[in-house]
């Protein structure tokens, strides 16, 4: 890794040598909606994003959590607390103490990441529990709203116009109906 490429993840070094560490719920706010999976982004700059990954859940009175970064899953998160519609969660290993405070509104998790003394955005959305398709209609309205979901929020290749292309050619496959795409509906021009 050059030094210019360090940045964030660099500073998450020490995190991956250290071995899982018991999580640390805290207490319970009312949190409805937050369990479950979350995935977003850790934000140095607009276009220097760090992905990342986020299981929430209840334990009781209490919650616990995970936290998946570039090369490592199920970190444990300590110090876990919802109140109202604000979260707060920590990310600790040897000394490196990494806290996250957030406000979380439906289906969004945002605020920021502190670590030492630099401050980072972040953003995560909930991923969709789907359930088994019946069939291969539904199997494709899911695949359409994964691409949708998520394939276009991580993708960073398209150009605006490229962009409102495809999401074109997405309504019309939407639109289409579960039989092959027509013609039209087939390519991206």
């Amino acid at each position: 890794m050059r030094p210019a490429d360090r940045g964030l993840t660099w500073g998450f070094m020490g995190i991956f040598a250290v071995a899982p560490l018991m999580a640390d719920a805290g207490a319970a706010g009312d949190g409805c909606g937050l369990e479950g999976t979350w995935e977003g982004f850790i934000a140095e700059t607009p276009a220097r994003l760090t992905r990342i990954g986020v299981e929430l859940k209840r334990a009781g009175e209490s919650w616990e959590g995970t936290i998946d970064l570039p090369g490592v899953e199920g970190l444990p998160l300590s110090a876990i607390r919802v109140e109202g519609s604000d979260l707060h969660f920590e990310l600790r290993a040897g000394e490196t103490l990494v806290v996250f405070d957030a406000e979380h509104v439906a289906e969004s998790i945002s605020g920021r990441v502190v670590e030492g003394e630099r401050t980072f955005t972040f953003d995560l959305r909930k991923l969709p529990v789907y359930p088994k398709p019946a069939n291969r209609v539904e199997a494709r309205e899911q695949d359409l709203d994964v691409v949708r979901s998520r394939f276009l929020r991580y993708d960073r290749s398209f150009t605006p116009e490229t962009r409102a292309a495809f999401e074109k050619a997405l309504d019309r496959l939407e639109a289409s109906g579960p039989g092959p795409p027509t013609a039209a509906g087939a390519c991206i021009r």
